[in-house]
Parts: structure tokens; sequence; C-alpha cells
């Protein structure tokens, strides 16, 4: 499933990924949850200095809920970690490995 992708409208895309990330953590795949939640909130942190560097003529009704809901998911993600005991990575790793307790090598 992709993550941390633009939607039509309100950021939903990025609502079901953190719903997916905090079933990984549930699931205990801890290091998924990281990997999805980091590349959310890199889009949702994109998301919100977009909105933050347009000027107010610019802004429309649409975009003032865009913006709203990125900073709201920007909370969630921080709560998330709280809730999980997760430490909050400083940085996105670039191209982490996944690692899986059903992967079988030759397959």
């Amino acid at each position: 499933m992709p993550y941390a992708m633009a939607s039509r409208y309100g950021n939903d895309h990025n609502e079901k990924s953190i719903y997916f990330a905090m079933a990984a953590f549930e699931a205990g795949d801890t290091e998924l949850a990281k990997k999805v939640l980091e590349q959310v909130k890199k889009d949702l942190q994109q998301q919100k200095a977009y909105y933050e560097s347009l000027t107010e003529s610019d802004v429309e009704p649409a975009q003032n809920y865009e913006y709203d809901k990125a900073k709201e998911y920007l909370i969630m993600i921080e709560a998330i970690y709280k809730q999980y005991g997760a430490v909050i990575p400083s940085s996105t790793e670039k191209n982490p490995v996944i690692k899986s307790p059903t992967d079988t090598p030759g397959k």
C-alpha cells in the first residue's frame, strides 16, 4: 500500500496511512510503523510549509481546510509516538529495509 501521497481532499490518504501505521504498532512491527509515519510526517510538513508560504490573497477555503488537517495529523503523529512509547526519529532514513518475521530466503 502506498503512503504519504497526495489525496483528493482532506488528506484522506495520509489519514489512512496513519491508521495503517497504528495497526503496525499494534501488530508489533515498530520498524514498519515508524517508516510509514516518517513518510507521512514528511509529506505533511511539506504541505504545511507550502500553505504557510501563500499570501492571504492566494488562499481559498479548501486550502485552509487542507492546512488545518495537515497540522492536525502532525499532532496526531506525535501523540501516536507517545502512545506506543516509540522514540521519534530525528530524521528520515534513506532507503530503510523493512524486516518481516515471515520473510523466508529463496522465495
